[in-house]
C-alpha cells in the first residue's frame, strides 16, 4: 500500500503530522534503528503497524534511554487492514489520504476517561436479553446454577408450550 507522506503531513496539519517527513516501510526490519531514535526521543510514537506490535514493544524496552510504555505509551494503528482495502487505492493512491489521516488521528487521541462502575450483587438472578432460540440456548446452560429470566428481543423462535422460565417481550 503506497504511503504519502508529504499528503499526509497537509492533510494531518503540523501539529500531528511531525515524523512524517520519512515514510519508513520496513521499520520492523532493517529500518529498526529509525524506530528506536525515534523511542530515545520521549516524544510520542504512533507506529503504523499492529502485526510487528511485540516486537516494537521489545525494540522500545531494549533501546537504552527509551521511556518505558508506563511513562510513554507507544500507540499502535493498523493502516494496512482498516486503511488499504479499496479497488481504486492502486490506480489512485490518493485517495487513500484522508481515510489514513483520519486513522492516524484518532490514533493520537488520549485514551478515554474510564466509566464509572456500579455495584452489583445478583442474589442468584440472571436476566438473558436476546432472540428467543439464544436466549432459550443460554438459559439452559444457566438454570441449575441461577435463577434465570428471559427478555426477548426479536420476534419468532420458538418457547417450549410449558415454561420453566419468565418470559417477556421487548417493544
Amino acid at each position: 500500500m503506497p504511503l504519502d507522506g508529504p499528503a499526509l503531513q497537509r492533510a494531518l496539519g503540523p501539529a500531528a503530522s511531525d515524523g512524517l517527513d520519512v515514510v519508513h516501510t520496513l521499520l520492523c526490519r532493517r529500518e529498526a534503528g529509525a524506530f528506536q531514535r525515534a523511542a530515545k526521543s520521549g516524544e510520542d510514537l504512533v507506529v503504523a503497524c499492529t502485526q510487528e506490535q511485540r516486537l516494537f514493544l521489545e525494540l522500545n524496552a531494549e533501546t537504552e534511554g527509551a521511556p518505558g510504555v508506563q511513562e510513554r505509551p507507544i500507540r499502535f494503528v493498523n493502516l494496512r487492514e482498516t486503511g488499504g482495502w479499496s479497488k481504486d487505492v492502486r490506480a489512485r493512491p490518493s485517495t487513500l489520504t484522508p481515510k489514513l489521516a483520519a486513522l492516524l488521528t484518532a490514533a493520537q487521541l488520549p485514551d478515554p476517561e474510564p466509566v464509572a462502575t456500579v455495584g452489583y450483587r445478583s442474589a442468584g438472578r440472571c436476566l438473558i436479553v436476546g432472540p428467543a432460540d439464544a436466549a432459550q440456548r443460554a438459559a439452559l446452560l444457566l438454570q441449575d446454577a441461577l435463577d434465570v429470566s428471559l427478555l426477548l428481543t426479536a420476534p419468532g423462535g420458538r418457547l417450549p408450550q410449558a415454561r420453566s422460565l419468565p418470559v417477556a417481550r421487548a417493544g
